[in-house]
């Protein structure tokens, strides 16, 4: 008996799908943040302009796959950029009988979208999504590149901050604890997260602010349009308490920040900051330390520095996952 698959093309209307696509995202583990509708919405919203969005929705074994694809010109990619989304995939009910849908969007892309360039970034590595598409993307004579295309340190969080310190090799747990007793002999020193909307609505502006006098790099990236994507970023997934915005304050003034997503028990460090001239305290690494004592007792089991080989991300226990990109061409 053939299984029966079914697809429906949403590129009209966004609202006539989100429930479904959130539906989808949300009964997954392995759907990571930045695939929820919520998330590539408000992208869209700011650096959609000059594409057009295929939202396929693939029905296959009582599965379904959601494929939120763009198209500018004659390149099909995902809807999202590099530069604001550190992880993309497709968006899975589960990865049973999986390449029935990878065959049939396939034949999507191949047959009905008349694009030359298939583009699809920043896929983990531990996802089957790579290995599993390229013999359909071939079957179809695409010719097909795989590089990979950065790596993403994460922590795999104990049930305690001892156990946690204790994971660390002896050098870099000495050297955590000399930076806490330094700040320790400090008076007036605060360490805090907000997590409801108004109280991240009245202070991203010190988040800002902080990123921005962090590096030259770091204030280039942030222009306009990014500030607002984050902003609305950070209040949309506040309604769903997953926002986390932090501070480390030294005498009332707030030194170094981060903005956090926690999402089916991960906490994404999405951007951090802090003042130079508190550089010689290490008030940027504290600051991510004291972030990874809050996760463990919020009992969240990944702590993901996302992606990025700073050292001090090895130095907190950070191990590699890779994420690889996908090329391909229509021969």
């Amino acid at each position: 008996m053939s299984k029966i698959i079914t697809q429906k093309i949403y590129d009209k209307s966004w609202n006539e799908v989100e429930k479904e696509w959130n539906d989808v995202f949300n009964s997954f583990f392995y759907n990571r943040i930045f695939q929820s509708p919520k998330v590539k919405k408000i992208w869209w919203k700011y650096f959609g302009k000059g594409n057009q969005y295929k939202i396929l929705v693939i029905t296959y074994s009582n599965n379904k796959l959601i494929s939120p694809l763009r198209v500018q010109g004659k390149t099909c990619s995902f809807i999202g950029s590099t530069d604001l989304f550190d992880y993309e995939d497709l968006i899975y009910s589960n990865y049973q009988d999986m390449d029935l849908g990878l065959e049939k969007l396939v034949n999507f892309i191949s047959n009905d979208l008349f694009v030359e360039e298939l583009r699809l970034n920043s896929i983990p590595d531990n996802s089957p999504t790579i290995k599993k598409i390229l013999k359909y993307l071939e079957q179809n004579n695409w010719q097909v590149d795989l590089k990979k295309e950065d790596v993403s340190p994460r922590i795999s969080l104990p049930s305690t901050f001892d156990e946690y310190l204790f994971s660390l090799s002896k050098k870099n747990r000495h050297e955590i604890r000399r930076k806490i007793r330094k700040l320790d002999k400090i008076k007036n020193v605060k360490e805090y997260e907000f997590f409801k909307y108004q109280d991240i609505k009245d202070n991203l502006d010190d988040f800002f602010r902080l990123l921005r006098i962090s590096s030259d790099e770091k204030k280039e990236f942030m222009n306009l349009s990014r500030e607002n994507f984050f902003r609305d970023l950070s209040l949309e997934l506040s309604l769903q308490n997953q926002t986390r915005l932090r501070f480390l304050e030294i005498g009332n003034k707030r030194v170094a920040t981060s903005l956090s997503f926690v999402t089916k028990g991960t906490k994404y460090l999405y951007n951090s900051g802090y003042d130079p001239e508190y550089r010689d305290l290490s008030v940027g690494v504290l600051n991510h330390i004291f972030a990874i004592k809050n996760s463990i007792y919020e009992k969240n089991k990944v702590f993901d520095f996302m992606r990025g080989d700073e050292v001090y991300k090895y130095r907190l226990g950070g191990i590699d996952e890779t994420i690889s990109k996908l090329i391909a061409h229509k021969r």
